[in-house]
């Protein structure tokens, strides 16, 4: 490290005594460079009685009773010397560096866990220009990159000229080494911390899909988590605050901001179920003109939860209605979740005769077929019906009504095999009467 010697600065403090005036002067060597330790002080002193007491001063502290000094950083230094015949002397010397090199900072910490520090640093003092060394000292093991005056740099920054703008720092701990233009060597180092929050800015988000196919209550709420609050909320839709609820379904981007400006932003989907409600069903057409055995019934419901509830247009509340004229029948079915669907039948008709008349009955009391049937005659409560052998004689009569029950008796007996012939009225609408044989096998 190159020295410098300046200009010896002598002081001198005169004392009368027997044996002469007591002075002390001093020759002072400043230290190169500010901080430096490498000054020293040549005390001489004359005059007064021997021994001399010699006590130096330094920050109000005695640090020595030496004559001589070395090893002084800048600063006061006083002397006290005191000869054998109590006179008592005092002196100040003051040690300057030629060459003080000085900053001023200005530090701003990394505000969004990003690495977007900055450090300010302008020197001053010394003789310009000035040749800097930023050293990160916890330097993460990958590439680092920030800029200085626009220009990007990796892990050193040099040349700092008059003034250095150092920015995109990550959080860090920096030692900053400036040494200006005077060739002494001189070099003063600043320690310099930035911060950074304790966590970087995220949120937690939670949310629920839409219930049913076409529906809007889905919803998102989000929690801040990192960052520096307090957070405000920008969503897609407009909205400003932490949940947005009663959403169809569809893309939702939320951006939130905390104190710092720092920023993040994240889509989130409501989805919906693929489709409604699924019905399944089977429809019977009404069998005859005159019936009423129409029938709906709901067999499969799929994308639903159970259990579920049927609201039909004839009031009825079951999977199944029976019993229908030909006509539009349509039911409202809602599951678990309260979704719905309603669906609308055709209920058919078979433009046909109802009335089916069996024409050979085999009265043997085997059980099958012992009496005569009329298929659907129900249907017609007011018919008449009267049967006759081959010379015209009634054998059965039923006046009001059939009951499907004639076992081919006339008066308690059982009538002969044979053809018989029938005639049937039923006096409804415009029927006429239907006519014909009936053969009886025993």
């Amino acid at each position: 490290m190159k020295k410098i010697l300046f200009a010896l600065f002598t002081g001198f403090i005169f004392l009368n005594s027997a044996f002469g005036q007591l002075s002390v002067s001093f020759a002072v060597t400043h230290p190169t460079c500010s901080g430096y330790n490498d000054g020293a002080i040549d005390l001489s002193i004359s005059g007064g009685t021997l021994p001399y007491t010699i006590l130096w001063y330094h920050q109000s502290d005695l640090i020595s009773a030496a004559e001589d000094l070395n090893g002084l950083v800048q600063g006061e230094y006083i002397v006290q010397v005191i000869d054998s015949a109590g006179l008592t002397i005092m002196d100040t010397a003051w040690l300057f560096p030629p060459y003080e090199i000085s900053t001023i900072d200005t530090i701003a910490d990394a505000t969004c866990y990003s690495g977007n520090g900055t450090i300010n640093i302008t020197p001053s003092g010394g003789t310009p220009f000035y040749v800097g060394i930023l050293s990160e000292l916890l330097w993460d093991p990958y590439l680092q990159e920030y800029y200085i005056d626009s220009t990007l740099m990796d892990t050193l920054m040099t040349n700092i000229d008059t003034t250095s703008l150092i920015w995109s720092v990550p959080a860090g701990n920096y030692m900053v080494f400036i040494a200006d233009n005077s060739g002494l060597g001189c070099v003063i180092q600043k320690f310099i911390v930035i911060n950074q929050p304790s966590a970087p800015l995220t949120f937690n988000t939670t949310f629920d899909n839409v219930t049913c196919k076409g529906g809007s209550d889905g919803w998102i709420t989000i929690v801040p988590d990192g960052g520096t609050p307090p957070y405000t909320y920008a969503w897609s839709g407009g909205q400003t605050t932490s949940s947005i609820t009663a959403q169809a379904a569809g893309i939702y981007t939320l951006t939130v901001i905390d104190a710092n400006s720092c920023s993040k932003t994240e889509s989130i989907e409501i989805e919906e179920p693929f489709q409604s409600l699924l019905i399944y069903e089977d429809v019977a057409d009404v069998s005859c003109r005159d019936n009423h055995d129409g029938a709906v019934t709901v067999t499969l419901i799929e994308n639903a939860l159970a259990p579920y509830t049927y609201a039909w247009s004839n009031g009825t509340s079951a999977s199944e209605i029976t019993g229908l004229d030909a006509g539009t029948y349509s039911v409202t079915i809602t599951d678990a979740n309260s979704c719905q669907t309603t669906e609308t039948y055709t209920v058919g008709l078979n433009d046909i005769d109802c009335i089916v008349i069996y024409n050979v009955v085999t009265p043997d009391g085997n059980g099958k077929n012992d009496v005569w049937e009329i298929k659907n005659i129900h249907l017609y409560p007011d018919c008449s019906v009267a049967v006759y052998n081959r010379w015209g004689k009634q054998v059965f009569s039923s006046d009001k009504g059939y009951d499907n029950l004639w076992d081919c008796t006339s008066d308690g007996k059982l009538l002969e095999s044979g053809d018989y012939y029938y005639i049937i009225n039923l006096n409804f609408g415009n029927y006429p009467p239907y006519t014909g044989p009936v053969k009886i096998l025993k």
